[in-house]
């Protein structure tokens, strides 16, 4: 998410984008709805049609616009599309993802605009 700065040292969202009220944690991302999460996120899901793998199961694409597009396979089973989100969302704030389950492993292609593969 991209914060500005105030004068007054305050964080605000950047314009157009949502904010929870407090930086999130893991047990906000657990515990939340996930439509306030795609909301506080500027975030929505895209289903992608074109990948079949089975072990794919999503992609978190953030815009220079600050929103966000979480890429899901279509069809998913919508408790692992739910996780996967949770995972995307939680690895994208830089929160530790002990608390996940394991099958699942994020790896990032490009990190703050640079490629790391």
């Amino acid at each position: 998410m991209n914060i500005l700065q105030s004068s007054d040292g305050t964080r605000q969202a950047t314009p157009g984008q949502a904010e929870p009220a407090t930086a999130p944690t893991v047990d906000h991302i657990i515990g939340a709805p996930l439509d306030q999460l795609l909301a506080e996120h500027s975030a929505s899901i895209f289903e992608v049609t074109s990948i079949t793998d089975h072990r794919f199961f999503g992609q978190l694409f953030s815009k220079t616009s600050g929103e966000i597009i979480l890429a899901m396979p279509a069809g998913q089973d919508s408790k692992v599309r739910a996780v996967a989100a949770r995972i995307l969302l939680a690895h994208y704030n830089d929160l530790p993802l002990g608390r996940f389950p394991n099958i699942m492993t994020v790896t990032d292609v490009v990190r703050n605009g640079v490629d790391v593969l």
